[in-house]
């Protein structure tokens, strides 16, 4: 059953995407730019809230992991590869590039950086509790760049794209189609997340770590892949 509810998974990351992408054309670049960073990650949040009600932290830290190292290296370096392949000189919305650069630094001062600093002579509870703390600053830092992006400054990530004329993208659903099966797939991923959670005992011994991490790694990668593929 692990293989099923694994490919279930992976098919449903692929409508969750299409739905996205959908949406993102109608809507806007702005507010497509919030629903790809809301709904991109979606598959691993699920997974690994249940993962977390299950007591799995091993496959919770596995799939962050395996998100960073498919967003950040295998989703940019492979963009970055095929749009060099095509086009001689690339170019980014530097106000963008500063953005997301500077939230980066400072996620991973708060998250990295203060946790092995002030954790040395700490307690279990203690540590928890940093834990707790730290995860509630990161959210808050996300909402915070959000208003900075979208309210206070969003003429400043406008003006660029206005510059340039780019052809016309036609959007694969419409608007009302796209929202229909982007929570028909979420309401979906979560149920097949619970039944998956149950399932990784049959392909990892709870006593050996690395197993449940190389499942969750698989899984991430797999859906990692899927959000990828090239809508038609």
């Amino acid at each position: 059953m692990f293989i099923v509810y694994c490919l279930t998974i992976v098919a449903l990351a692929g409508f969750m995407g299409r739905a996205t992408e959908s949406l993102a054309i109608v809507m806007g670049p702005r507010i497509g730019g919030l629903l790809n960073a809301t709904f991109g990650n979606a598959v691993e949040l699920i997974i690994s809230i249940f993962s977390l009600k299950a007591g799995l932290v091993g496959v919770v830290l596995a799939s962050l992991t395996g998100s960073v190292l498919g967003n950040l290296l295998l989703v940019a370096g492979l963009s970055f590869f095929v749009g060099g392949t095509k086009y001689k000189r690339q170019k980014f919305n530097v106000f963008d590039a500063r953005h997301n650069a500077g939230l980066l630094i400072f996620a991973v001062i708060v998250a990295f950086v203060i946790p092995e600093v002030f954790t040395q002579d700490m307690s279990e509870s203690s540590t928890m509790s940093l834990s707790v703390g730290i995860s509630i600053i990161l959210i808050l830092l996300y909402l915070a760049a959000l208003f900075f992006k979208l309210v206070t400054h969003r003429g400043v990530y406008q003006h660029t794209e206005k510059l340039e004329e780019h052809e016309e993208e036609v959007p694969e659903w419409s608007r009302k189609k796209a929202i229909i099966i982007l929570a028909a797939a979420t309401l979906a991923v979560a149920y097949v997340s619970e039944k998956l959670v149950h399932t990784f005992s049959e392909v990892g011994k709870p006593s050996d770590g690395r197993s449940y991490s190389l499942v969750s790694l698989s899984l991430q990668s797999w859906v990692t892949r899927q959000s990828m593929r090239p809508q038609s």
